[in-house]
């Protein structure tokens, strides 16, 4: 056989880019005869397919063109797959028209997926934070802003989320705000004497600072000379402030007054106290503005005046005068005569007829 390419074999290999007519022709030895054949050139397929970017965890659909059926790499048929790769990852799809078939390559493209970073704060009562979000670059807050920092005031702790976002994959991150309560700041109230002090105990901070006198500490002792009030301001362990006030009453000492006297022996003595409301008398455990004593020496009586709370003494004394002995003559007389009668033994006499 003899082809019009020249080859001389009973088979040829042909890659015609179009329709071409090939003529062989065969010899037996003496005689010839040509025959003419033809190869039809069809179309290879244009085949597309879509790509994709996706964040990670999400799924792309990749649709294949230019075709009448396809085969993916993965095995599907379809014209269309859902894809969900963790990583990017290269497809191919075969599609075929009849006669010819084509290939095509594609990627779905795993984005990065931003780490989204957030403050968090805790506050006092009626104080102001600023939370601030970091590791993406746009962000939206459950409060409505878009800025990378919020200024918020909650009264009460409050979580806030914040969707951090790199143009194509998005984040979120949860953080709040702890509202501590100021603290409740308890101390007593005494009542005291005038010219007395006593002690102030507050409790239920960690600092306190008492006004008016700039003191500090959980106790101070102090000496009002009237009934005097005291604001306490208190500090807890994160720096909030709680304000109390509590008074201190005083109450006047009596000033007790009662004076001493002196009695002849045997005589009895009243003794009067004033200044106070109640009294108590000692010794003798008598009560009553006046006690009445009749000491057989010299004495020395303690009153003691109560107003209600306050108390206060004085002291005074029931002297015991000297004893007197008089002496007098006893005449004896005629009826109708006269008598002179002498004492003796006391400066001053007076003279009564019985």
């Amino acid at each position: 056989y003899t082809w019009n390419t020249g080859a001389t074999t009973t088979s040829i290999v042909v890659s015609p880019t179009v329709a071409t007519n090939y003529t062989v022709t065969g010899s037996n030895g003496s005689c010839t005869s040509s025959l003419v054949t033809s190869v039809t050139t069809n179309s290879l397929p244009t085949v597309t397919s879509t790509t994709a970017t996706i964040c990670a965890g999400q799924s792309a659909t990749l649709t294949a063109g230019g075709a009448t059926n396809y085969t993916w790499s993965t095995g599907a048929t379809t014209s269309s797959i859902i894809v969900s790769p963790t990583i990017t990852t290269n497809y191919t799809v075969t599609g075929n028209n009849g006669t010819c078939s084509n290939t095509r390559t594609t990627s779905v493209v795993i984005a990065p997926t931003p780490t989204v970073t957030a403050s968090s704060a805790t506050i006092c009562p009626g104080a102001s934070t600023v939370l601030t979000a970091g590791g993406a670059t746009s962000y939206t807050w459950s409060t409505g802003p878009t800025t990378s920092t919020v200024s918020l005031s909650p009264t009460t702790t409050t979580n806030y989320t914040v969707t951090g976002s790199n143009g194509t994959c998005a984040n979120t991150r949860t953080t709040s705000i702890v509202v501590n309560p100021n603290p409740t700041v308890s101390v007593n109230s005494p009542t005291v004497c005038s010219g007395q002090t006593t002690t102030l105990t507050a409790s239920g901070a960690s600092t306190y600072t008492w006004n008016p006198g700039g003191l500090s500490g959980s106790s101070v002792t102090v000496s009002p000379t009237s009934n005097q009030s005291y604001t306490i301001t208190a500090t807890s362990s994160l720096s909030c402030l709680g304000n109390t006030v509590t008074t201190v009453s005083v109450t006047a000492t009596p000033t007790v007054a009662a004076a001493s006297t002196t009695i002849c022996p045997g005589g009895t003595a009243t003794l009067t106290a004033s200044g106070a409301t109640t009294y108590t008398w000692n010794p003798g455990g008598s009560t009553g503005s006046t006690f009445t004593a009749s000491p057989i020496v010299n004495t020395t009586y303690t009153v003691t005046g109560a107003n209600g709370n306050c108390t206060n003494t004085r002291t005074v004394s029931v002297n015991i005068g000297s004893a007197i002995s008089i002496a007098v003559n006893n005449p004896s007389i005629c009826a109708g005569q006269t008598a002179t009668l002498t004492a003796g033994g006391i400066g001053n006499l007076n003279w009564y007829a019985s």
